[in-house]
């Protein structure tokens, strides 16, 4: 019985974390219209009228859950419209289920393990002339890194997995500093809430342990980086670095700490003392929303704005610098 209860809460934990997603896929979709114009690119089929093919394909294609960070949205967006670009795709068709099905056979025999282990320093030169050229002509791209990294290796046959970019600026001693803090993903915070009732005064609610804790999951993840280093705020690239395996691992302990007194700020029911950056925690919790009337229901009753975890500038630093990446301040 027990067992059969822990499974139906996994089941509505997942629904709830895809029906969120595909609520906030829809949110951002009218901003994809700026990428695409900016890059003076003709809008297709596809672009027009992919937001429910897209947001399936998310769903099948990431365990991203909840308010994703738009690098990731604009990664995925990137190869969805480059996987059902091909050929000539008809509205009629696209209006199909079977297109999708034929994509997920597809899908499904391709090996993830494509994915490169390592650029050359040729690779990423050129891939540092290829961006500074296009944000020479429009500076608006800047905000459009990932989406053109991502196309940039797309149109060279090569399958990067999600990534996600990390700016350092030069100041003025013409070292570098790691511009901001690092979002984790919105999961790492909802679980915490979802699908409790906190109206139900007499409910003994259990929060997860950090061990078992989604923030854990997140914070020993490994994925692959482009650190950019940008020559002054409104400048140029200077450089790019490509790396395989970065991860807040080493910092299990502290992000531990802050999931304790994130876990008490939820007891007592005073999101004032969430943990935060001027703390110096390693981690601290800030929001991160779509809109500010992207909100949730905290342990008090009230409605907040949605949150998340991030790792302090700092933080950041500290993994690089144990990379050996040079100039970093």
């Amino acid at each position: 019985m027990q067992k059969e209860k822990k499974k139906n809460k996994k089941n509505e934990t997942k629904f709830l974390d895809n029906i969120e997603t595909s609520l906030n896929i829809s949110d951002w979709w009218p901003s994809r219209k700026k990428i695409i114009q900016n890059l003076n690119e003709n809008k297709s089929i596809i672009e027009k009228y992919g937001r429910n093919y897209f947001q399936s394909y998310f769903l099948f294609t990431t365990e991203e859950r909840g308010t994703i960070n738009d690098e990731i949205l604009i990664q995925i967006y990137t190869k969805f419209l480059d996987e059902f670009s091909k050929g000539n795709v008809s509205l009629g068709e696209f209006k199909k289920s079977q297109l999708f099905e034929d994509f997920k056979n597809t899908y499904s025999k391709v090996s993830q393990d494509s994915n490169i282990s390592s650029l050359s320093e040729s690779d990423l030169s050129d891939l540092t002339k290829y961006l500074n050229d296009i944000i020479l002509k429009n500076e608006k791209q800047k905000r459009a890194i990932n989406y053109l990294i991502t196309k940039y290796f797309l149109e060279k046959n090569i399958n990067l997995s999600t990534f996600r970019t990390i700016p350092l600026i030069k100041e003025k001693d013409k070292k570098y500093s790691v511009k901001e803090a690092f979002p984790f993903s919105s999961n790492t915070f909802n679980s915490l809430y979802q699908g409790i009732d906190y109206l139900n005064i007499n409910k003994n609610i259990k929060y997860p342990t950090y061990e078992k804790s989604d923030f854990k999951k997140a914070v020993n993840e490994v994925f692959p980086i482009f650190v950019i280093y940008w020559n002054g705020e409104n400048s140029e690239i200077d450089d790019i670095k490509y790396y395989k395996e970065f991860s807040f691992g080493k910092f299990n302990k502290e992000a531990e700490y802050v999931y304790g007194i994130t876990i008490k700020s939820f007891e007592n029911g005073d999101y004032n003392l969430f943990p935060k950056v001027s703390q110096q925690l390693k981690f601290h919790i800030r929001p991160k929303a779509m809109n500010a009337n992207d909100q949730f229901m905290f342990s008090s009753g009230e409605f907040i704005t949605k949150r998340t975890f991030w790792a302090n500038r700092e933080t950041v630093y500290e993994v690089l610098d144990t990379m050996s990446l040079e100039d970093t301040i």
